[in-house]
């Protein structure tokens, strides 16, 4: 009916059919019902059309792996070597020259100095207190004044003099402790060098 249809001109539509689109498949029996020949270059070529469509099918699907993105190595900052300060050299304090004193003019009396002379030979012989010495000089004439010069001067230890003082006296005659710290202070000693006279001879 369809083959008449067509064969007379009139359109399969109008009869109410619809001529479906020709498919691979259909294509290829028609091809291959042609000749030998034709039949064996029509399955190369559809071979062919096949592994094409495979492989363009292949393609599309492999996603080309993305890459990291390598970053940059960053590098620690360097910090500049911290100097040591320098010390400014200190310098040693200068000393300032000592000046040797200068010697002070004598202004010391004939009297005084005679004075001084006499304490001097007085001491060689016996031993005298401070007060007895100056009682001793101001007896042979010189005044206060030149008799405390002389005393003053004379460079002497009155705790010496009176451990000779106490010696002496022992030696001629003797004393009781307390006896012999009266006689010291009756000669002019104080009572701290009347102490000292009698330890030094033993009491």
């Amino acid at each position: 009916m369809l083959r008449h249809s067509v064969a007379n001109g009139v359109s399969p539509r109008a009869w109410g059919y619809v001529v479906p689109p020709p498919s691979l498949s259909g294509i290829f029996i028609c091809l291959c019902t042609k000749s030998p020949h034709m039949k064996s270059y029509t399955i190369l070529a559809v071979l062919m059309v096949l592994i094409a469509v495979i492989i363009a099918g292949c393609t599309g699907t492999t996603t080309k792996p993305t890459q990291a993105p390598t970053l940059a190595p960053t590098l620690a900052p360097t910090q500049a070597p911290t100097q040591a300060p320098t010390l400014a050299p200190t310098q040693a304090p200068t000393q300032a020259p000592t000046q040797a004193p200068t010697p002070k003019p004598d202004t010391a009396t004939i009297g005084e100095k005679n004075a001084l002379r006499s304490a001097e030979s007085y001491l060689r012989v016996m031993s005298f207190s401070r007060s007895g010495l100056i009682d001793q000089l101001e007896y042979e004439g010189f005044t206060r004044k030149e008799a405390e010069y002389g005393a003053d001067h004379v460079g002497a230890d009155w705790n010496e003099q009176a451990a000779k003082s106490a010696e002496s006296y022992l030696k001629i005659m003797s004393f009781s402790r307390s006896g012999l710290i009266d006689q010291l202070e009756y000669e002019g000693f104080t009572p701290s060098q009347a102490e000292y006279g009698v330890k030094a001879v033993g009491y």
